[in-house]
């Protein structure tokens, strides 16, 4: 047959080994060649290796420093573009200061507790620590800003930098009065169920008197304070029929659901009452 058997076929004569499919020769021989794949593997080998590995995971955490720490410059460049550089000085000093910065992490606190009244006192408290230390330059500066205005502007960016650098993202101290405070109505709520040493304020009175602006349609929030405090009482109504200790677990533990989850237990617990009522 002419050198075609199935036996016997030569890699030269073969019309496989022309076409590159042969064992030995063709175009395409090299990907079956043991040795050409150990080579392959021992190239794609250097990726793998451990040492290579812990290099490459130290260069990307070196470049999230260094993009945090940008970062950060930027938002210091940015809230004191109006500042004088004699102003900036003053200020970056202030950042490092251990009593200002013992303020600003002891406002941080209260913030992140929730704690409102808490709030309006260290907020207080870190103005009576500028003021004292940096007496002169308010009253250098009081014809350009009301000192008051400008010692707040100063506690909002000192908040903003070194609660950032702590968190390591991206804060403001606005934003995280809202973030962890409460709505006249979860006010109301809590503050029926805590007690009369629960905080008097609603975020919205916190931010209020901060920065000295009024609270819109308060009369209407403070309604809504008064609905949150109503449905507190009568979701203990509707738990009052549970056991003392089941109940004593249950309430606070509504704390602990997110807002759309005990909102919701507490609804629950009022229809349930009502239907309840409807059926005396």
């Amino acid at each position: 047959m002419l050198g075609y058997g199935i036996t016997g076929i030569s890699p030269y004569t073969s019309p496989l080994g022309m076409y590159g499919l042969g064992g030995y020769g063709g175009a395409y021989s090299s990907y079956y060649n043991p040795a050409m794949m150990g080579m392959g593997m021992g190239m794609l080998g250097g990726y793998y290796n451990p040492t290579f590995m812990a290099s490459q995971m130290q260069n990307v955490e070196k470049s999230m420093l260094n993009h945090t720490s940008a970062m950060h410059e930027m938002m210091l460049e940015n809230e004191t573009k109006a500042f004088t550089a004699q102003d900036r000085a003053l200020f970056e000093k202030a950042m490092v200061d251990a009593g200002v910065n013992k303020g600003v992490q002891n406002l941080a606190a209260k913030i992140q507790e929730g704690d409102q009244d808490g709030i309006c006192e260290e907020f207080d408290a870190l103005k009576h620590t500028l003021y004292t230390k940096y007496n002169d330059y308010f009253k250098a500066n009081s014809d350009k800003l009301d000192p008051r205005d400008s010692v707040t502007n100063w506690i909002e960016i000192l908040y903003n930098q070194i609660i950032s650098k702590q968190r390591d993202e991206v804060v403001d101290l606005r934003n995280d009065i809202k973030k962890f405070g409460q709505t006249p109505f979860e006010h109301g709520f809590w503050k029926n169920v805590h007690g009369k040493d629960y905080h008097d304020k609603y975020s919205e009175e916190t931010l209020s008197y901060i920065y000295d602006t009024r609270v819109d349609n308060k009369a209407g929030k403070d309604r809504m304070e008064g609905y949150g405090a109503a449905a507190a009482k009568v979701t203990e109504a509707g738990l009052a029929g549970l056991t003392g200790a089941v109940a004593f677990k249950l309430l606070p533990g509504l704390k602990k659901l997110p807002k759309a989850g005990w909102i919701g237990a507490a609804a629950l617990a009022i229809g349930d009452l009502m239907w309840q009522s409807s059926r005396a």
